[in-house]
């Protein structure tokens, strides 16, 4: 019994782990995606895009 609420416990701890990391790795894909395309289009539109929006809002 006390094997079983161990294990129970360690694949609980492994998959908050898990969903923490892949969190993690969403956010920093979505920021470095973010800051690439602004990039880009800083240097084709010769502006960047969140700065003028931010101006006419």
């Amino acid at each position: 019994m006390e094997r079983t609420i161990e294990k129970s416990i360690e694949e609980k701890i492994e998959s908050l782990i898990t969903q923490s990391l892949e969190k993690i790795l969403e956010k920093n894909i979505e920021l470095i995606v973010d800051t690439k395309l602004d990039s880009y289009l800083r240097k084709k539109l010769g502006f960047s895009p969140d700065k003028n929006l931010e101006k006419i809002f």
